[in-house]
């Protein structure tokens, strides 16, 4: 069955306090059906204080992490911070996690960055962890990263229908099972390279045949409940126009890439309104890609095309 289309905006600048209301309810007023933040050490808003902000000024939109980086959080805090957002906003949250990539934040925060298999270990056992925090019930956890005794009352109650999505992001073959294993969303990022770069968004690995390989991994973590898992995508260049193979050319030369990987990114969306949504639709059918996430630079390019297909 096909998943209906969702649009999430993610969020990176830090705007001014005076700002922030306006961008929130912009993000609402433009349809879109998701308020993202990211979580890095640059001077960004901390996840947690911003949305309980965008909570209290939104009546429709959902709102989440892209992704909380695990290695900054304890996992029954962090379910802790999930909860209260969900029981503030009426049960509009969605919990987004990642392994974490970005070395710099580590160093910030005078953390260590180890191993990617070593961080996508704990990003696992951290998710059960949180499972069981959501279950509302007594609970111990005994693993190689965290060994918790959690009782019944530790974690406030969640609003119905209960507990809140949890998405994994991630590009590589471990992370892309276990996120299939175990997360309601799934987004499928550009593998991470051990010391955090990442592959271009136009390489071969990112074209829609690369992303129907790793979504092939998330299925086969998934096995018996593939088609219950939501798969996402972010989109990071976009261009609406009625030229649709000049604006693909401009940035093929701009990314020093060739056309034919421009236009085959599911993270570029190029060409009119309807260009553009028949592409998406395309990509639904064929890669069972439904939630796009746009960053927030393009939120008015994308504006028609999410009124376009929202729900659709």
């Amino acid at each position: 069955m096909k998943q209906a289309f969702r649009f999430g905006m993610v969020y990176s600048p830090r705007p001014s306090p005076m700002e922030w209301p306006d961008r929130v309810r912009e993000v609402e007023a433009l349809g879109y059906d998701t308020l993202l933040l990211s979580d890095h050490l640059d001077g960004q808003y901390a996840i947690g204080p911003a949305l309980g902000a965008a909570a209290a000024l939104t009546t429709r939109l959902q709102l989440g992490g892209l992704v909380y980086c695990n290695d900054f959080y304890h996992p029954v805090l962090l379910a802790r911070e999930a909860a209260t957002l969900d029981q503030i906003s009426g049960g509009r949250f969605q919990l987004g996690l990642g392994a974490g990539w970005n070395a710099r934040d580590y160093t910030r925060a005078g953390l260590a960055f180890d191993a990617p298999s070593d961080r996508i270990d704990r990003l696992a056992e951290s998710v059960r962890v949180i499972r069981h925090c959501f279950d509302g019930e007594p609970f111990t956890f005994t693993g190689k990263h965290y060994q918790v005794s959690v009782d019944h009352t530790a974690i406030p109650d969640l609003p119905p229908p209960g507990r809140p999505s949890i998405l994994i992001a991630g590009g590589g073959r471990k992370i892309l099972r276990m996120a299939g294993e175990l997360a309601d969303i799934v987004q499928v990022n550009p593998r991470m390279s051990w010391d955090g770069q990442a592959e271009s968004m136009f390489s071969p690995a990112n074209s829609e045949a690369g992303t129907a390989q790793k979504i092939g991994w998330v299925k086969e973590g998934a096995a018996d409940r593939a088609e219950n898992v939501e798969l996402s995508v972010s989109v990071w260049a976009a261009t609406v126009t009625d030229d649709r193979d000049r604006a693909a050319r401009y940035l093929a030369r701009r990314a020093d890439v060739d056309v034919d990987g421009v236009l085959a990114s599911p993270h570029a969306l190029i060409g009119s309104v309807g260009e553009i949504a028949d592409t998406l639709q395309r990509r639904r059918d064929e890669l069972g890609l439904s939630y796009i996430v746009i960053d927030e630079w393009y939120r008015h390019t994308l504006a028609p095309v999410v009124e376009r297909l929202t729900g659709s």
